[in-house]
């Protein structure tokens, strides 16, 4: 057995493990993971055998990303740069 058929159902959010197959409710707004099972393990994934990320999450890690890009311009500007 490979593998890549170790998991029956891989159209799973990577983040939260919610079903993200069609007919879920879940499938339209999905992005593809690329990354590979080890990388997404490594990465801390709390469901590395998904290959999806759903919408919630993603936009759940983008204000995430976006309010650590604001805290580190509040920083450079107190500084004084």
């Amino acid at each position: 057995m490979s593998k890549t058929k170790k998991y029956k159902n891989r159209e799973i959010c990577n983040e939260c493990g919610r079903d993200v197959s069609w007919g879920s409710g879940l499938y339209i707004n999905r992005v593809v993971d690329l990354n590979n099972y080890k990388t997404k393990k490594e990465m801390g994934k709390p469901f590395p055998e998904g290959e999806y990320i759903c919408r919630e999450c993603d936009e759940k890690i983008f204000n995430a990303i976006e309010l650590e890009g604001s805290l580190d311009n509040l920083k450079y500007k107190k500084e004084g740069k």
